[in-house]
């Protein structure tokens, strides 16, 4: 687990609920338009910039960002040493075996190429190709949380300019709310820049 995430989000939420209990009270912070107007635009905005291919990958990316798989390169350069050993003394073959053991699907994908005795630049070639191909997609998962974060603020000023006409369309009927109408008309810039702070890629 990355523990980082973890700790920076109860860090970042745990602080903010602190100095508003220090002063004033979570109710006040609490406005449902606010968030609909807020987050459901900015989810709304997001999912129509990606298409369904793209969709589909969030919720692994975002598990993938919690639970990152650990890589060591020292295992992975004694095990690269240990096939060249065995191809050396037993032939390509006897690789068969190591490619049906290996936990990593790109080192498979490696062994089988060789064990089916394909030209080295070809076998270079695909597996950049792959390599490219899995950079590819990271991009992509990448860019929905960037583009999901980009547009809060956007929708947290729209909801702050639907919370001003409310409030000055109603000014004269309830002058004596005018106080409140005015917190719940920034409460959305709040929503906004707090999501932009604590919630950004990584």
């Amino acid at each position: 687990m990355n523990l980082s995430i973890i700790i920076g989000w109860v860090l970042c939420w745990g602080l903010v609920i602190f100095g508003i209990l220090s002063g004033g009270q979570i109710a006040w912070f609490i406005d449902v338009p606010s968030v609909a107007i807020t987050l459901g635009g900015a989810i709304g905005a997001t999912l129509a910039c990606f298409p369904l291919s793209v969709l589909k990958s969030v919720p692994k990316t975002f598990l993938m960002s919690i639970l990152p798989k650990k890589y060591d390169p020292s295992a992975y350069i004694v095990d690269m040493v240990n096939y060249a050993t065995v191809a050396r003394q037993k032939g390509l073959l006897a690789l068969e075996e190591g490619a049906k053991s290996s936990n990593d699907p790109f080192v498979t994908q490696a062994l089988n190429l060789i064990i089916d005795a394909n030209d080295p630049d070809k076998v270079r070639t695909m597996l950049e190709d792959s390599i490219s191909f899995m950079e590819a997609r990271h991009s992509n998962g990448r860019a929905f949380y960037e583009k999901a974060v980009s547009m809060g603020p956007a929708f947290g000023m729209i909801g702050t300019l639907v919370g001003l006409v409310i409030m000055l369309t109603t000014m004269n009927e309830n002058p004596d709310g005018l106080g409140a109408a005015m917190a719940t008309a920034i409460i959305t810039t709040f929503y906004a820049r707090f999501s932009r702070t604590c919630v950004s890629p990584r």
